[in-house]
C-alpha cells in the first residue's frame, strides 16, 4: 500500500444501503487519505470487489437488501478461492449474539451505528496493520476462544 506519510493509503470498500452512511464514511475516509469506493448492498458490493481486486478493507453494513452483509461475508470466505481481505462489520445490530455472528462468520472488527468516526478510523489502521496471514490466524484464534459461549447458547435454546 503507498503511504501518505504518517499511515498507508489504503484502497477501501464502503458497503451500506443508506446512502447518507456511505457519503460520511467515503468523505471520512477520503479526508484521511484512503481510496473509497461504495456499494449500495450485497450483490452490488461484489460485483465491486470482482472488479476491483485490490481492495484492502471491506466496511460491511449487516442488514440490506438483496444481500446481507453476512451473505457477503460468507461469499467472501467461502468458495474456492477464500479472499483474506479485511472486514469490519458496521451495523445497527448491537447485541452480543450479533457480533459473535459476525465473528463466527469471519469479520475481523464490529462496530455499531451510531459510531464514533475517530474510533472506526483507529480501528481501520490497527486491523491494516496486520497481514492478511496474521488476521487469519486471528480469526482461527478468536472463533476458538468462542467455543464455550457458543456452547451457552446452543445451551440456552435447548431450555
Amino acid at each position: 500500500m503507498p503511504s501518505n506519510g504518517s499511515r498507508e493509503i489504503a484502497h477501501l470498500l464502503v458497503v451500506d444501503d443508506d446512502s447518507s452512511i456511505r457519503q460520511l464514511l467515503s468523505v471520512l475516509l477520503s479526508t484521511e487519505g484512503h481510496d473509497v469506493v461504495t456499494a449500495e448492498d450485497g450483490v452490488d458490493a461484489l460485483e465491486v470487489f470482482a472488479r476491483e481486486p485490490s481492495i484492502d478493507l471491506v466496511i460491511l453494513d449487516v442488514m440490506m437488501p438483496r444481500l446481507d452483509g453476512y451473505g457477503v461475508l460468507e461469499r467472501l470466505r467461502g468458495g474456492d478461492e477464500p479472499s483474506d481481505v479485511a472486514v469490519i462489520m458496521l451495523t445497527a445490530k448491537g447485541t452480543k449474539e450479533d457480533e459473535l455472528k459476525a465473528q463466527r462468520a469471519g469479520s475481523d472488527g464490529y462496530v455499531t451505528k451510531p459510531f464514533d468516526p475517530d474510533m472506526l478510523i483507529g480501528l481501520i489502521d490497527v486491523t491494516l496493520m496486520f497481514t492478511p496471514e496474521q488476521r487469519r490466524q486471528s480469526r482461527v484464534d478468536r472463533q476458538k476462544s468462542m467455543l464455550p459461549e457458543i456452547g451457552d447458547e446452543w445451551g440456552n435454546s435447548l431450555a
